[in-house]
């Protein structure tokens, strides 16, 4: 239901999840329930009469030809509606109206009835038997039922009605549908999804993420904010640049004038259009900078749309695919993919739609997540992006606990994931990594997340190498495969990857198991902050600091092929530069430079993982240490 209504907009698809059962069960939930007499789970009325029960796997592919066919009903009756949650007040209200078309009469208007449901958004709640962590247009409350009057053409009819807030609500994620129902076959005339009446639109006539390898300049985006409110309003734009990187910057342009972090549209009526520019500078390092504009109607700032923008200036970069459904195991990619040493730009498929071919080019790398979802986890379309990505060379690492489950064998399963067989949902409690194998030599995984036993266990193609294995007899244990055809190269990853240990100290953990991911999908990248600078060459030598991880202080040594000058530098992960240790003339030989885990200004830095960056003589070496309080 998410994915088409994803696809299609609010305007053109609404739908509602009532539960009879679990976790937001409620007395409204079960009235509805008793209306349709309903049974199996999950129990879908499109239009209130196209009945289906379950729908196979994917869903998607057994509802999209129905929901397409209910797009050619003309409706005898339009419906507007809005909402305003007044938190503060714990109150909500409605306001909607019906308008018969012009020429159209509705037979016994006295049989059918306006109705009002209230639903929630974006709630956290673990688990059901899949693993789905978050959950989306949960019904929460209908509100009072009325009778239908307006019958003939031009005639319309008000519906208005204020409700109470549940505090267990997030008034910030509620919202309504109105929609008006014929009792006798319980087929909907029309519904809508009720805006507020502050409510802006924002378009971004650009992608959203841009890239330049060669000479820094200006990124540059066009957009554009409609206002569909019904209640005239100042309108406020604003860009955070807090995530920048030092030496970066960013403005906004609107008639001609240049803000350096706001302006406001005045007194916006309904469907005015405006356009502004947004720019990033990439005036510093090399790296990403990511920029998020916030777009909010002043008097109902939980209207406000925020939309991420990034530019990626002369870096190996990697696009973090976050398509579990909205739960938050993106968190998990992120973080070890910054420990990792790379810039990421993450792509929500729940608001983004699936990225396609000319996104994901722009990435050295894809990190692509479902999950512990076993359905909708890649569905045609991205599989058609992904292969075509990866004939042109791309590089990818899937983890996915259900896309073998739900798809089976597929030309990206057998090709390209090189799967040649597998036993569903086998288990696997542990993982051993192959010895000499560039990713897994050494590894000892425990495998931790909700449901251990969704592991699928695999044989890999001819061509492709196992590098995880859980503990069953071989052959077919394997739940990590990497191959390489030597224009692409994909990792595979069966168990979940956001299952694996945080702990900074362990080597078993995500950013440890990430970094030999990414290392061995792109060999040539940078590894360490600097991107783009070569391996150093025989001679300048960065040897591990110790101890690492360290709390108080850790020592750094290295050793010089010649005289000259030298810089030895702490960076963070996002490239910037944390402390100088040595910036001048040393002798050649061996060295040592004790840093205390302060910054240039003293501060005692956070824990985290951080670069220490040795050149001289136009060599460079980067290394690793990690930061414990």
């Amino acid at each position: 239901m998410i994915q088409i209504e994803t696809q299609y907009g609010n305007d053109e698809f609404v739908h509602i999840d009532w539960h009879t059962s679990q976790f937001f069960t409620n007395p409204d939930a079960q009235a509805r329930a008793t209306y349709y007499s309903v049974g199996g789970v999950p129990d879908v009325f499109f239009d209130g009469y196209d009945h289906v029960v379950g729908g196979g796997s994917p869903m998607y592919s057994t509802y999209h030809p129905i929901v397409v066919n209910h797009f050619a009903d003309l409706a005898k009756l339009s419906i507007t509606a809005s909402v305003t949650i007044d938190a503060g007040a714990g109150t909500g209200t409605i306001d909607a109206q019906g308008l018969v078309a012009a020429g159209e009469t509705i037979a016994n208007p006295g049989e059918c009835r306006i109705r009002c449901a209230i639903l929630e958004n974006e709630i956290t709640h673990c688990c059901d038997s899949r693993g789905n962590d978050q959950w989306e247009t949960i019904g929460r409350d209908m509100l009072p039922v009325v009778t239908l009057t307006a019958a003939n053409g031009g005639e319309t009819q008000d519906y208005d009605q204020v409700f109470t807030l549940n505090p267990t609500w997030n008034p910030d994620n509620l919202h309504a549908i109105v929609f008006v129902q014929r009792e006798t076959n319980k087929r909907l005339l029309n519904s809508t999804w009720a805006l507020s009446p502050f409510n802006v639109e924002v378009e971004t006539l650009d992608p959203l993420a841009q890239r330049i390898d060669g000479p820094a300049v200006p990124f540059t985006w066009d957009q554009e904010v409609t206002y569909t409110g019904s209640v005239t309003d100042d309108v406020v734009v604003t860009i955070d640049q807090s995530t920048l990187p030092v030496g970066w910057s960013a403005e906004l342009e609107y008639n001609a004038t240049t803000y350096a972090s706001s302006f406001t549209i005045p007194a916006m009526t309904s469907n005015q259009t405006e356009a502004y520019v947004v720019r990033i500078f990439p005036n510093g390092p090399p790296g990403v900078g990511d920029v998020a504009v916030r777009v909010e109607p002043d008097s109902q700032p939980a209207e406000a749309i925020t939309t991420d923008l990034h530019g990626i200036s002369n870096t190996p970069a990697i696009l973090l695919v976050d398509d579990d459904g909205g739960a938050a195991h993106d968190v998990a990619y992120k973080n070890a993919i910054t420990a990792a040493g790379f810039p990421s730009v993450t792509h929500p498929v729940t608001t983004l739609g699936t990225p396609v071919l000319a996104d994901l080019n722009l990435y050295d790398a894809v990190v692509w997540t479902t999950g512990e979802s076993e359905t909708s986890t890649i569905d045609a379309a991205a599989d058609l992006q992904l292969r075509q990505y990866l004939d042109a060379g791309g590089r990818l690492f899937l983890s996915s606990h259900g896309i073998l489950d739900e798809r089976s064998f597929t030309t990206f399963s057998i090709n390209y994931l090189r799967v040649s067989n597998f036993a569903m949902d086998a288990g696997a409690a542990t993982g051993t990594g192959t010895a000499g194998d560039p990713i897994g030599d050494g590894l000892a995984l425990t495998l931790a997340p909700p449901f251990p036993d969704k592991a699928d266990k695999m044989t890999p193609n001819s061509g492709a190498v196992k590098w995880l294995a859980s503990p069953a007899a071989a052959p077919q244990n394997a739940i990590g495969i990497r191959y390489d055809t030597g224009t692409f190269r994909t990792v595979f990853m069966c168990a979940a990857f956001e299952g694996l240990s945080t702990v900074a100290a362990d080597p078993n953990n995500q950013a440890s198991v990430m970094d030999r991911i990414l290392d061995w999908l792109l060999p040539t990248a940078f590894t360490g902050v600097n991107p783009g600078l070569a391996a150093a060459a025989t001679g300048l030598t960065l040897s591990p600091s110790a101890p690492n991880p360290f709390t108080s202080s850790t020592s750094v040594r290295f050793a010089l092929p010649q005289s000259g000058a030298v810089n030895l530098s702490v960076f963070d992960v996002a490239g910037r530069r944390v402390a100088t240790l040595v910036d001048g003339a040393m002798e050649a030989g061996s060295h040592a430079i004790d840093w205390n885990g302060r910054d240039a200004s003293g501060r005692a830095v956070a824990s985290g993982v951080y670069l220490m960056r040795l050149e001289s003589a136009g060599e460079t070496v980067t290394r690793e240490t990690v930061r414990m309080k």
